[in-house]
């Protein structure tokens, strides 16, 4: 009788033992599923931060050198870290192939880029790191057509306040029409003797915006003058030269 108490007992202790055992498992188990979770959450956030950021033009179609204000928020503090970047690209070109770009500075900003060279189709794309052009930080792009360059020339006009001016006599020159890839370009407004190769300038300005006011002192000597206005610096020819406009000096 006794034997079979203790017998008795010795399965009742197993019997705990093993139930002991098989909660601790479970309760470890548990344990360890809690950090595979935590990280997919991370990993959800990280694709929620990537559909946060938008990125807006000013226009769907732009011409040869015009100004393009694109609007961007959603960056994050991780993103400037690893300077994200928003940069022009031909439709469909390979991640290393871009063209103008720059790094947005906080959460939201405006960034300035002129429209390319050449007509066609284009894309503003938003990488959210430099230096690794990839399909995995590629985040998304807007596109964009760029049309031929229309007759910008035309538009310019250049008006000086008088025809004569004595020896050094202040000279005030209207400008308009002048194009943002005018103003890129470094046009300029420069004093020749009439007649003058491109190359011989005397005193010039550069004109800052589309509508500008610029002052001058009229040369010392005496004779027929032109102001003329060249769309482009460094390149002193036919094809960046726009128009003149004649006026005289005389002596006092």
């Amino acid at each position: 009788m006794n034997n079979k108490k203790i017998l008795k007992i010795i399965g009742i202790i197993i019997v705990l033992g093993i139930l002991l055992f098989t909660l601790t498992s479970c309760g470890n188990k548990e344990e360890n599923t809690q950090t595979p979770s935590k990280n997919s959450q991370n990993g959800d956030k990280g694709n929620n931060n990537n559909a946060q950021v938008k990125l807006t033009l000013d226009k769907s179609t732009y011409t040869v050198g015009e100004a393009i204000t694109v609007k961007i928020t959603g960056v994050t503090d991780k993103m400037v870290d690893d300077a994200s970047f928003v940069a022009i690209y031909k439709a469909n070109a390979e991640h290393n192939e871009y063209g103008d770009y720059h790094y947005p500075k906080s959460n939201t900003d405006t960034l300035e880029f002129f429209a390319p060279d050449s007509d066609g189709d284009y894309e503003m794309r938003f990488y959210k790191e430099d230096h690794n052009y990839t399909d995995e930080t590629f985040v998304l792009a807007v596109p964009f057509k760029v049309e031929g360059e229309k007759d910008d020339n035309v538009q310019v006009k250049l008006t000086l306040n008088k025809s004569s001016y004595t020896s050094g006599e202040k000279i005030t020159v209207k400008i308009t029409g002048v194009t943002a890839k005018m103003i890129k370009d470094a046009s300029f407004v420069a004093i020749y003797k009439a007649n003058a190769e491109h190359n011989e300038y005397e005193d010039y300005r550069y004109p800052k915006s589309n509508t500008d006011t610029l002052e001058f002192l009229a040369p010392d000597s005496d004779g027929d003058y032109e102001m003329r206005f060249y769309k482009e610096d460094h390149n002193y020819t036919d094809e960046t030269f726009v128009l003149a406009v004649p006026f005289k000096v005389v002596a006092q």
